[in-house]
Formats: structure tokens, C-alpha cells, sequence
């Protein structure tokens, strides 16, 4: 339409260039408005000056949006001269002679003594929170300017932001129902995928009467990084990245169970470096620190994806394995690891060949597994039996390892206890030794024996 056929329009309408803040056309209507005497007058005027930035960047993005057809009704305060004139507005695009893109404005004086749709109005304009409207297709048909600055290249629809494919079903099938909704979902964005936390309610658009869905969004992504900071700060050791001790106590029990129902074995292997409190001890903490992140990353490159590793402290490593392997393969790949482990590395002028001894412990079906707890003992004791032998060695848990730490505590406990009390279950023998080319006796074996009132008999050898 010609821009003369508004001349003798009643309504305001004028047309602002939005890249100098300047009026470049207005009817009558429209400087009676602005309070000019002529267009002239009305056209020298900087409209820039004292426009704050957040109204200065709505303007930006209404211009982006007019190339493509886009259009706007809002609720605007004017001050021309200082006179207070609330008006109901209506934005599109206006092209120039130049190719450059203004705007056209379409406004109709608010005489309304109640001032509350102005309010609610204008805090819209104003609110942080981004406000949209879909219709039943999904198709973005209304966007306060907070919603149109976050907005992305990749679309305004309803599929073209919503990146949790979750989410934007139950969206969907919120319009459907009419049932208000809390969401939060990652969501495409000018600054890329953002967490927003959305409110969403059904509703009627007031122009044609049809379905509509309203989403109100917030912004988390700061807090939700926070939170995952402090979550992974929780779940992880400080030094080698690695998950710690009490991830792996909180998520044992389910990563077994998972295991067991889909019929796969589970290892629990205990990793201790050999002499590494040697080398911490002859040489700075920081040659130690480095030496743990390198072993950190070779654990890593070593084990397949989804299996827990951790750090449990000092230099002792826990890592909890899915395998459908038997023994023998678990076995063999230990020995891998500690050859893997062992090759050198190289820190500042100094070469370092670390041996590791392993324990592990297993889990092959539902009936062998009855706490982590009880699972970590075992592969303690394993671990116990590899340090016991040469170093780089691997074990496997055996039972007579149970039975033969239990009978080491209850001898320890009860010799403990006829020494603190002198109860007399001590008692002292000589046995003579003899020599057999003479027969005579050449000397005597003091030998010392552990009695009790139950089975518990500890021969002199033991």
C-alpha cells in the first residue's frame, strides 16, 4: 500500500528510520501525536537520545525481523516534549529508496482510565523472561522481545528450538490436553543450545479465537553449569579427574544389578603402584602428581566406555568392569594392564618404570553378590595376596584367601589376648634334637603352643 494512503488516516502513522533514530515521514495525526507544528520540525528530531540500550537492541532485532515479513503489536510509552502519551502500536517493515529497511508505525492513542493492560503490556516489552506463543502447528505467532533476541538462525518454531526430543512431546501433548506443564530442556539459541526452565499452558488466541499454546522460559544455563560443577567436583578426584570413592559406593549397586539383568559378569579390580611412596619420598610431590595423572590416563585409554574408574586415594585405583570374558581372560588382560602401566614415563629429566599389583573380584550372576562392601573385601584380599609375592603380580580371589585372613585375625585376636591377661593358655615345651650318627642329644627347640577352651588350637609352626 501507498504510503500516501495513510495522509488522511485518523490513526497516527509515521515512519521511523531505525538506523539514524529519525522520523522521515508522519500524517497529521501522527505530529499532532509527537506534538510538531510540521514534518520538518518532527524530522530534525533525534529520537536517539536518552533511548536505552534494551530498547536500542528491540529496534535492531525488529529490523531482522521485518526482512522477513515479520510484524509487531505493541504497547508503547511516548514523552514527546515531556508529555506522557501511552499508545497501541503496530511495527512492519518499510523498505527505502536506498534498500536500507525502517519502520513503519501504526499507533492508536490509549484514553483507557484503567492502566493495567498498559502494565501487563509493558512488562512484557520489559520482563527478562522470554514469553511465546504457538499455534497448533508449532509455528511461533507471537514473541515478546526478550523471546525474539534469544531466538536463533535456526527457526521459531516449536521444532526448530526444543532440542529435548522429550520435551517437545509433552509440549505437544500439553496443547492436546490442556494441562500445564514444567519443563527443562536444552533449546536453541543466538548464544547456541542454552538450558531454559519453561512454563507451559494452554490458551486461545484473542484476534482469531483458536488454540494456542504459552510458554514462559527461563534462562538456567549459568546455574545448571554451576550445579555441574559442583556435582563433578562431588564425583570426582581433584588431582586426576578420575571418579572418586563415594561415586563409586553410590553407583555400584546399580551398575551391578544392570549387569546381572542383561547376564554379563562384573570385575571389581584393585589397583596398587608398587614403591610409590618411593618415589614420592625421593623426589617432590609434584613428580609424584604428575605420575598419577599419566597412570590416570593410561587407565583410561585402557578400559572400554562404561566402566567406572576411580581413584581411592594415595596411589590405589578401583575400577569396576562389565565383561562377558571368563576368568582367565579377565586374568590375562590384568596382566596387559600392568604392562601397560609399567611402560616408562618420562617426567622433566627423569624416566620412571612403575610396577602395579592387581586384585580383582567378580560377580557373574545374582546369587554371588550380596553387598559392595562385601565384594571390596574380597578384592582386597586379592590385591593383599599379588603385594605379598613379587611385585607387577595379579590375583584373583580365592575362598581359602577369606578362610586364611579370617584364621590370621582370630589367632591374632586370642595370642592378643593370653598375652594381655597371662590366662595361662600359653605354654612352654622343649623338644630335644638328636644327632643321628651318635644318638646323643646336641641341643633342645623351645616351642611355644596357643590353647583354648574351643577349636581354636594354634600348633607352634603357625
Amino acid at each position: 500500500m501507498p504510503i500516501e494512503a495513510f495522509e488522511d488516516s485518523i490513526f497516527p502513522v509515521w515512519i521511523f528510520d531505525i538506523d539514524y533514530a529519525r522520523v522521515l515521514w508522519a500524517n497529521q495525526s501522527a505530529l499532532e501525536l509527537w506534538e510538531a507544528e510540521t514534518l520538518a520540525e518532527l524530522s530534525q528530531r533525534d529520537m536517539g537520545t536518552g533511548m536505552t540500550p534494551s530498547v536500542h537492541g528491540r529496534l535492531r532485532q525488529y529490523q531482522r525481523e521485518f526482512e522477513d515479513g515479520g510484524y509487531f503489536d505493541e504497547s508503547w510509552t511516548l514523552y514527546p516534549k515531556g508529555i506522557v502519551k501511552n499508545v497501541l502500536c503496530r511495527f512492519r517493515g518499510y523498505r527505502l529508496t536506498s534498500g536500507r529497511m525502517a519502520m513503519l508505525c501504526e499507533a492508536q492513542l490509549t484514553t483507557e482510565k484503567s492502566s493495567e493492560f498498559l502494565r501487563n503490556s509493558q512488562a512484557l516489552l520489559y520482563t527478562g523472561a522470554m514469553v511465546t506463543v504457538y499455534n497448533t502447528d508449532g509455528q511461533c505467532i507471537y514473541a515478546n522481545p526478550a523471546a525474539l533476541r534469544a531466538f536463533s538462525d535456526q527457526g521459531t518454531g516449536l521444532l526448530d528450538r526444543i532440542l529435548s526430543k522429550d520435551v517437545l512431546q509433552n509440549l505437544q501433548s500439553d496443547m492436546m490436553i490442556g494441562t500445564e506443564g514444567h519443563y527443562v530442556s536444552r533449546v536453541s539459541t543466538q548464544n547456541g543450545p542454552r538450558t531454559h526452565e519453561i512454563e507451559a499452558r494452554k490458551g486461545y488466541d484473542a484476534i482469531t479465537g483458536h488454540q494456542t499454546l504459552l510458554l514462559t522460559e527461563l534462562d538456567i544455563e549459568e546455574k545448571e553449569q554451576a550445579k555441574r560443577r559442583v556435582e563433578h567436583l562431588a564425583n570426582h578426584d581433584f588431582l586426576t579427574g578420575l571418579h572418586n570413592r563415594q561415586y563409586l559406593t553410590s553407583r555400584a549397586d546399580e551398575f551391578i544389578s544392570s549387569a546381572i539383568k542383561d547376564d554379563v559378569g562384573v570385575f571389581l579390580l584393585l589397583i596398587d603402584l608398587d614403591r610409590f611412596k618411593y618415589v614420592n619420598d625421593t623426589f617432590v610431590h609434584v613428580i609424584g602428581d604428575q605420575l598419577l595423572e599419566e597412570i590416570s590416563i593410561r587407565l583410561r585409554d585402557f578400559f572400554p566406555d562404561g566402566t567406572i574408574i576411580s581413584r581411592f586415594g594415595g596411589d590405589e585405583f578401583c575400577i569396576l568392569l562389565r565383561s562377558g570374558a571368563a576368568l582367565t581372560g579377565i586374568t590375562r588382560q590384568c596382566r596387559e594392564l600392568v604392562k601397560e602401566l609399567k611402560k616408562p614415563i618420562k617426567i622433566a629429566r627423569n624416566s620412571f618404570s612403575i610396577e602395579a599389583s592387581v586384585g580383582f573380584a567378580f560377580v557373574l550372576a545374582e546369587n554371588d553378590y550380596s553387598s559392595f562392601d562385601a565384594l571390596l573385601v574380597k578384592a582386597d584380599l586379592a590385591l593383599y595376596s599379588a603385594k605379598a609375592s613379587e611385585g607387577g603380580s595379579v590375583r584373583i580371589f580365592r575362598e581359602k584367601l577369606y578362610l586364611k585372613r579370617v584364621r590370621f585375625l582370630e589367632v591374632e585376636d586370642r595370642l592378643a589376648r593370653a598375652l594381655r591377661y597371662e590366662s595361662g593358655d600359653l605354654s612352654l615345651s622343649y623338644q630335644p634334637i638328636v644327632c643321628l650318627r651318635t644318638h646323643k642329644i646336641i641341643g633342645l627347640e623351645a616351642l611355644s603352643r596357643l590353647h583354648s577352651n574351643t577349636e581354636l588350637e594354634v600348633s607352634p609352626t603357625e
